[in-house]
C-alpha cells in the first residue's frame, strides 16, 4: 500500500535521468559517492571519502567506477593503483611444505584445509597431486587467505581460463598461486573486497571488449600483447570513438593496422591530456594548419620587351648594314670566274 513520506525540505538538485540511471544500476554505493561529490561541489579526495564514509579503498573505486560507467563523473576519475600499506608476503620468501606437513594436516578431516580441498578438487575436476597440495596449502597458511576467498579465486580462474582458451580448459595451480599472491598484494583479502575487484574486473573486460571492436578485431579474445595496449588504453581513458579513429589513422598512414603504432597516436594525446574524440580532431586539425601547404615555387618572369632604339642607334645601325652589303658586293667582284657559281646547263 503506497504512502507518502514526509521529507525535509533540503535541496539537492537530480535531474530524472541521472535518478533513473542510478537506481537502474543498482549500486547505493555508487549513489551515495554521487551524493557526497555534489555535496563536496565535485571535490575527490579519495582520503577523506574513505574517513567520512567508513568505507575499504575496493569499496570506494569499485563505486567510483560505476559512476565513470554511467558517465556521470568524467575519464580523469578513475582510481589509481592499489597499494596496500605494509609489505605482503611475497613467493621468494614462502616455506616449504614437507609431505609430512600435508599429511598432517589432511589427516584431520575437519581442518578448513582438507574442506577447502574437497571443494577446490571438485571445481578443477581432479584430485591434486602433493605439488599441487603444497601450493594450495601456501594459500592458506602463508598468504592468509580465507578459505572462501581461495575458492573464489579458483573460480574466477576457471571462467577466464574457459573464455580465453574454450570450454573445459582449467588452470593450473602455479597460476592460481600466482594470481594469489596478486590479490594478497593489492589487499584483496575478504569477500567485500573480492567482490568490488570482481566488478572492476568485470568493467575492465567490457571496456576491453569495446576498444577490440573499434579496432576491428572480433569474434576472438585478444592476446597477452594485445591485452597489454587494451588494458592500458582503458586506464588511460580513452572510449572506444577515439580508438577508432587512432585506428584509422594508423591504417591510412601504414597501409595496414599496427597496436605499437596506434599505442603511440594514443599515447601521445594522452601526455596531451587529450582523450575524446572533438579533442583528438581538434588536435590533428591545428596541426595540419600549422603544418600548411608547401609553397608553389614561384613562376618565371616574362620576359621583358626590348626598348624602341633611339634615332642615333636606328642610323648607326643602317650604317653598318650597308658596310656589309657593300663588303659582300666587292667580295664577289674579286672571285675568279672558275670558282664563280655555275647555273644549270
Amino acid at each position: 500500500m503506497q504512502k507518502l513520506i514526509e521529507l525535509h525540505q533540503d535541496v539537492v538538485v537530480l535531474s530524472p535521468g541521472t535518478v533513473d540511471a542510478l537506481i537502474a544500476k543498482g549500486s547505493g554505493d555508487a549513489a551515495l559517492l554521487y551524493l557526497y561529490l555534489l555535496r563536496h561541489n565535485g571535490f575527490y579526495d579519495p582520503q577523506e571519502v574513505l574517513r567520512d564514509t567508513h568505507w575499504e579503498r575496493l569499496r570506494l573505486d569499485s563505486a567510483l567506477l560505476h559512476l565513470r560507467e554511467l558517465g556521470l563523473v568524467g575519464q580523469d576519475a578513475a582510481p589509481p593503483a592499489l597499494k596496500t600499506a605494509s609489505a605482503p608476503p611475497d613467493k621468494e620468501n614462502a616455506p616449504e611444505y614437507s609431505t609430512a606437513d600435508i599429511t598432517e594436516v589432511l589427516e584431520q578431516p575437519d581442518t578448513a584445509f582438507a574442506q577447502l580441498l574437497h571443494l577446490v578438487e571438485g571445481a578443477l575436476g581432479k584430485k591434486l597431486g602433493l605439488r599441487d597440495l603444497k601450493l594450495l596449502y601456501e594459500l592458506l597458511d602463508y598468504l592468509a587467505l580465507p578459505p572462501d576467498v581461495i575458492l573464489t579465486l579458483v573460480q574466477w580462474q576457471i571462467e577466464c581460463y574457459e573464455k580465453q582458451y574454450g570450454p573445459g580448459r582449467r588452470p593450473s595451480m602455479t597460476v592460481i598461486r600466482s594470481k594469489a599472491y596478486y590479490w594478497k598484494q593489492r589487499g584483496i583479502d575478504n569477500l567485500d573486497a573480492v567482490e568490488a575487484f570482481l566488478k572492476q574486473d568485470q568493467l575492465m573486460q567490457t571496456q576491453i571488449g569495446q576498444l577490440m571492436a573499434a579496432c576491428h578485431v572480433a569474434g576472438r579474445e585478444p592476446t597477452d600483447g594485445e591485452r597489454q595496449h587494451l588494458t592500458r588504453w582503458v586506464e588511460w581513458g580513452f572510449p572506444p570513438e577515439t580508438v577508432a579513429y587512432a585506428y584509422d589513422i594508423t591504417v591510412t598512414n601504414t597501409g595496414r593496422f599496427s597496436w605499437s603504432y596506434c599505442n603511440k597516436i594514443l599515447q601521445s594525446w594522452h601526455e596531451k591530456g587529450l582523450h575524446t574524440l572533438s579533442q583528438a580532431k581538434s588536435e590533428r586539425q591545428l596541426n595540419s594548419r600549422k603544418g600548411g601547404k608547401r609553397p608553389v615555387p614561384n613562376a618565371p618572369a616574362p620576359a621583358q620587351p626590348r626598348p624602341e632604339p633611339t634615332a642615333e642607334e636606328k642610323a648607326r645601325q643602317a650604317e653598318q648594314s650597308v658596310r656589309q652589303t657593300q663588303w659582300i658586293m666587292d667580295f664577289l667582284k674579286n672571285v675568279p670566274q672558275d670558282d664563280a657559281p655555275k647555273g644549270p646547263r
